[in-house]
């Protein structure tokens, strides 16, 4: 009974000295945070998300853009590379085509005897070519084309084997007279006339002989008459 009366008396003792239990004056942990808070801090970090991905998609397409130019380049450069390479072999082909060039020609005049008189001036065409290095001599006109840039050497040499008056000829270059060489010829015996220039030509030059109007030449089988001519070097 004792013992029933002392517990009783300690809790009335305790609860009129006003006790409380510790856990109900802690705060509860579980307590949600400020809705207006949290709703500020989740728009500031979506806010800068798209931003970065905005400047990252730019960059991107920046990079992608120089990244084509520089391959639109790099195509410009080979194909300038090549045309270099094919301005180069061409050049080199011509020096060496300028520095190979060979030119010679040899012809004589005609095998029907007589050539002339005539009442005007009349290109010599020296039919009988023997030797024609490079083909600058043309037979069918009688012209010489010199095909690159040099100094030439040129000789001619006429017969005259009729009693028609004087026999002749006119040596031209592009069209000028360079020699006109007369000589009277009043007997049927052979007579000759020679000549020789040395002249600088130009690429498409060209030089032809003439027969003078009123002037007669002679040629045949023999080879009386002849004109001929060479590169002495190229320039």
């Amino acid at each position: 009974m004792l013992c029933l009366l002392g517990s009783w008396a300690l809790e009335v003792r305790a609860s009129e000295g006003g006790e409380t239990k510790p856990h109900n004056s802690l705060p509860n942990k579980k307590q949600p945070l400020d809705p207006y808070t949290t709703a500020d801090q989740s728009n500031c970090k979506t806010s800068n998300n798209p931003d970065i991905w905005e400047e990252m998609t730019v960059l991107r397409d920046m990079v992608m853009v120089q990244k084509m130019e520089l391959l639109n380049m790099e195509s410009r450069l080979r194909v300038t590379e090549i045309q270099a390479d094919e301005q180069k072999l061409d050049l080199s082909l011509t020096k060496t085509s300028l520095e190979d060039a060979k030119v010679a020609f040899y012809a004589a005049l005609t095998n029907s005897a007589g050539v002339g008189p005539y009442n005007t001036a009349t290109v010599l065409k020296f039919s009988k070519v023997f030797t024609n290095v490079g083909n600058s001599y043309s037979p069918r006109t009688g012209y010489f084309t010199a095909p690159v840039k040099g100094v030439y050497y040129f000789r001619f040499t006429i017969c005259g084997h009729t009693s028609d008056g004087s026999m002749g000829v006119q040596l031209f270059h592009n069209g000028k007279s360079i020699v006109f060489n007369l000589q009277s010829k009043y007997t049927s015996a052979f007579q000759y006339l020679s000549n020789a220039v040395i002249l600088e030509l130009n690429v498409g030059d060209e030089l032809h002989l003439v027969l003078p109007e009123q002037n007669a030449i002679y040629d045949n089988v023999n080879n009386h008459s002849t004109f001929s001519g060479f590169l002495l070097f190229n320039m």
